[in-house]
């Protein structure tokens, strides 16, 4: 193990090593992405399985540096990317790397496209930060990262039929995603069914986005025991109109905390205290009495 971390320093050469070809893993992040400079030569530690965190500031060279480490199994990796071409050229450095197990990605700058990026199957652990998918990429489904147990996404428009895919994972069990993009003030809420026997071993979920509710059917998320949504304001508000919607969370057998949170402005108002009055009750009717936290309220 080589620790480089918290080193300002860009002068460290790794082609200079002697011990080069023993080094599994690699050490650079820091307290910033300033203090986790990339030492040149990286390219040579053949036998590297772990690498983190890796920070490049729209270089070519590091980018096909990071793409010859095709032993990698753990890749953290933060990118300032300027331009499309970089984009293309990262997605294809990181499409090399086919042993990687556990991915983060975090992207800055103007352009970050991972248009075009492919997982690997032996991908268990996926997280990307600072970039929205168009949708949800294709490659993303049971049968081609099967084994995948973490995945950390946004994407600009889901489709009911993108949730039913995931369900399907056989061992997923922490999930962090954004459902929506902000939708238009005309238009409808969007609504996400969670289907019985969906999403089998999933122990925590958080949701994000611009829809109306997800509801949770008998059966569905049967090992989930932490919840977490956050709802954007002007649906909380909405509910003064219509009334609290049920979202069947008697329905999730093992929850044991659910979180309901606001993405913008805060809750006030009669349609809050309704809100935390029906929490209050799904935490009553629910066989495992749960507890459940929101803005203003806690069980």
């Amino acid at each position: 193990m080589l620790d480089i971390s918290n080193n300002a320093s860009s002068s460290l050469a790794i082609h200079y090593c002697k011990a080069k070809t023993a080094v599994k893993v690699l050490y650079i992040g820091g307290r910033d992405m300033m203090s986790s400079l990339t030492p040149s030569g990286i390219r040579h530690l053949t036998f590297l399985e772990e690498l983190s965190s890796l920070y490049i500031e729209d270089s070519v060279a590091k980018i096909e540096e990071m793409g010859c480490l095709t032993g990698l199994r753990v890749l953290d990796v933060a990118c300032i990317i300027l331009s499309t071409v970089r984009g293309e050229l990262l997605v294809q450095s990181l499409n090399k790397l086919q042993n990687v197990q556990n991915l983060s990605i975090r992207l800055y700058g103007v352009s970050g496209p991972l248009k075009g990026l492919t997982g690997p199957p032996s991908l268990r652990s996926l997280k990307v930060t600072r970039y929205m998918f168009p949708k949800l990429p294709a490659w993303i489904n049971p049968s081609h990262v099967e084994n995948l147990s973490l995945l950390e996404i946004e994407v600009h428009e889901l489709q009911p039929e993108d949730l039913k895919t995931l369900g399907k994972f056989p061992v997923l069990r922490y999930l962090h995603m954004c459902l929506d993009k902000r939708r238009r003030s005309d238009a409808p809420a969007r609504e996400f069914v969670v289907c019985a026997c969906s999403f089998p071993c999933l122990l925590r979920c958080r949701l994000e986005g611009d829809y109306g509710r997800v509801v949770f059917q008998q059966g569905a998320m049967p090992s989930l025991t932490s919840l977490e949504l956050h709802i954007y304001s002007t649906v909380w508000r909405a509910w003064e109109a219509t009334g609290i919607p049920d979202w069947g969370f008697e329905n999730l057998s093992s929850l044991l905390d659910l979180y309901v949170g606001l993405r913008e402005g805060d809750c006030s108002g009669s349609g809050s205290e309704e809100a935390r009055a029906a929490l209050r009750n799904m935490a009553e009717i629910h066989s495992n009495h749960p507890s459940i936290s929101a803005p203003g309220y806690r069980s």
